[in-house]
């Protein structure tokens, strides 16, 4: 038995997309539909003793056979392409029955398939085979280096009834290069603090960074945020060394009448020394002689009148 295409009314073999599978002693056929000249049914026939060709065309009911693929047709209106699409089970001009019996060729399947296909009964075995690649999708991005990807189904026909998948790969890629992309700016690492601005107590130091890792080029972005980078110092308390306050008035002197002591003061506070800072240097008190009227009647160690 063979697949014919199976239609009614339609102008050519592309327009039909419906198969039946014939019985026995059928062939293919295309004639002449009932609608018009130019319209056709295809379809299985009975398989008549066909004729040699001859010069005068003959009717489709006395059709002759094509030798290649038992296509029966009337000489005017043979059906010459539809071997190219009918999927004709047969087996080549070998003796399937002796090869099997020798070699069980029926238990290879990849080799039954090929030469004795209606015997081993692996008509319905299709392996797939690939369709046509689809065209190249664009380039996957903007800029810079990119990939191009196209595919492929394993769709013609697909693997059916244990068939075999089509090898290879249903996607296919390759390089596409599109514009040189912007390069935007980034900061480098931050340089090592800076010294304290104070040399005791709290201070403020910085440190910078560039925009250089890399520069900004092409209209790429420039770096965001700060090059410069403040903080807080403590560089401990600092130590207060004292200092002499002013000194005060001299005070009264010490007698009344001839000679004595006038003394003054002064105190370590201008300022205080504090945190470990150094004592005032010298003394916090000062004399010195003062002179009042001399005595009358009493005998002074320096001078007795």
């Amino acid at each position: 038995s063979i697949e014919c295409f199976n239609c009614s009314n339609v102008l050519n073999v592309s327009d039909c997309n419906t198969t039946v599978t014939c019985n026995d002693g059928q062939v293919c056929y295309k004639s002449h539909g009932n609608t018009g000249q130019n319209m056709y049914d295809f379809g299985c026939a009975g398989k008549p003793k066909c004729a040699e060709s001859s010069s005068q065309p003959q009717n489709i009911s006395e059709p002759i056979q094509a030798d290649s693929c038992f296509e029966c047709c009337s000489e005017n209106n043979c059906n010459k392409h539809l071997c190219e699409k009918l999927s004709v089970c047969r087996d080549e001009f070998v003796e399937c029955a002796l090869l099997d019996s020798k070699i069980s060729i029926c238990s290879d399947v990849k080799e039954a398939k090929t030469i004795c296909r209606k015997y081993c009964n692996l008509c319905h075995i299709v392996d797939g085979k690939w369709s046509k690649w689809s065209e190249w999708a664009k380039c996957d991005v903007t800029c810079g280096n990119g990939s191009l990807i196209r595919n492929r189904e394993c769709d013609s026909p697909a693997p059916k009834h244990g068939g075999l998948e089509c090898p290879g790969d249903g996607i296919d890629k390759k390089t596409c290069f599109a514009n040189l992309c912007p390069a935007h700016g980034g900061w480098s690492q931050w340089e090592d603090w800076g010294e304290c601005s104070a040399t005791c107590g709290v201070g403020m130091r910085s440190r910078k960074r560039s925009c250089t890792n890399p520069r900004p080029h092409r209209f790429g972005d420039h770096c965001f945020g700060n090059s410069i980078g403040d903080e807080l110092c403590n560089k401990g308390s600092c130590a207060v060394n004292g200092g002499w306050s002013d000194w005060t008035q001299w005070g009264k002197c010490s007698i009344t009448c001839g000679v004595g002591l006038q003394s003054r003061v002064r105190s370590c506070t201008n300022p205080t020394p504090a945190n470990a800072g150094e004592h005032c240097i010298g003394q916090n008190f000062d004399v010195k002689l003062c002179f009042n009227d001399i005595c009358f009647g009493e005998c002074h160690p320096f001078l007795c009148l």
